[in-house]
């Protein structure tokens, strides 16, 4: 039980540290599994499904993280001496691979549930990180209540107050993640940049960049950020310039970490970057790019921007291109705001040049 266990943490701790771990974690992974298996232990079963879990998600691989957390809790449910905290965790992770994987809605009808179990066993780590680190405010911008998403965030935050004034867990980060997000959904791209750029110190010191998926999740919403902020000046001026010049680092940055999972990111930040540079044909061709690449790594969210983009671009409606796809079927209540927080860019700029 005990060999099994351990295992189970390596599948994580080697997946974590980047795409080369990972490759470890793979290979080590049917090995654990069986290992669990022997034991006859439900429990250590369910622990080393959610391990799988977790182990996926730092690899990017949003579908199998919530297939295999999802397993791992219909097991915790049968058993009679599961600890709070492995419940929890499973928990967390599903519904962080459902936000990832663009599944918003089933992720707000789970939500509730899981949080009032938390809350009734007194388990501040679930409850907090079911409301933070699954990226939960995701649902209220979905409805269109912005303010009610920042009131989340900033109210689980302070249920995590014991740690300190001067700590930065994973909790803080999400949080500050999310407000960032939240800001560039109501259209505040300086405050979000200034969120970004305050926080990036406690960041770095936390040592969370570390982890190859949070130091990409940070470059890419900083970028978007920048790419955002760009709107605020006069193409050609100096912080017009110096902001296209912080977004093109950031997307060099997480091209570095050569993934294939975020380089349908990198196309769709360099789509705006080119935007804001007033090339269509080049903001075209990376939206077409992006559009495969997203499809590829199950995030159909930035998919459906990539496609609301290129639709703009090309003098289309984007209420049509709206049936039947992403927005429709995750009841998004103001697609052309969530558009812009996915994928900021100079996409009216285009769009007039189209017109003319």
């Amino acid at each position: 039980m005990r060999i099994a266990m351990a295992a189970a943490g390596e599948l994580v701790s080697s997946a974590a540290a980047g795409a080369r771990g990972f490759e470890k974690s793979k290979r080590l992974r049917p090995l654990v599994e069986a290992l669990a298996d022997d034991t006859g232990d439900i429990d250590v079963r369910a622990a080393v499904r959610t391990m799988s879990g977790v182990m996926y998600w730092f690899a990017g691989d949003w579908k199998r993280t919530s297939d295999y957390c999802q397993e791992a809790l219909q097991l915790f449910r049968e058993s009679s001496t599961a600890l709070g905290w492995d419940r929890s965790t499973a928990s967390i992770f599903w519904l962080s691979g459902l936000c990832l994987r663009g599944d918003w809605l089933r992720l707000g009808e789970q939500l509730p549930r899981l949080i009032e179990d938390a809350e009734e066993r007194g388990d501040r780590y679930g409850e907090v990180g079911l409301r933070l680190m699954t990226y939960s405010y995701v649902v209220h911008l979905a409805s269109d209540q912005p303010g009610r998403a920042s009131t989340e965030i900033d109210g689980a935050e302070h249920r995590w107050r014991f740690a300190g004034a001067d700590a930065f867990h994973v909790q803080h980060c999400d949080a500050l993640f999310g407000r960032v997000d939240v800001a560039l959904y109501e259209g505040k791209a300086s405050q979000a940049l200034q969120l970004i750029r305050d926080g990036w110190r406690r960041l770095q010191q936390s040592l969370l960049l570390h982890f190859q998926v949070t130091r990409v999740f940070a470059h890419a919403l900083r970028a978007r950020a920048a790419l955002a902020a760009c709107g605020s000046h006069p193409e050609g001026s100096r912080p017009h310039a110096e902001l296209l010049g912080a977004a093109r680092r950031d997307i060099r940055r997480i091209e570095r970490e050569q993934l294939a999972w975020s380089s349908g990111w990198v196309s769709l930040l360099r789509a705006g970057l080119t935007a804001e540079q007033g090339d269509r044909r080049a903001a075209l061709g990376h939206l077409h790019e992006a559009d495969g690449r997203l499809e590829d790594a199950h995030m159909p969210q930035f998919r459906a921007a990539a496609q609301y983009w290129t639709t703009v671009i090309r003098g289309g409606r984007p209420d049509a291109a709206l049936v039947g796809s992403w927005w429709g079927s995750q009841q998004i209540a103001n697609p052309g705001r969530l558009a812009r927080m996915l994928a900021p860019g100079g996409w009216t700029r285009l769009s007039a040049i189209n017109g003319q």
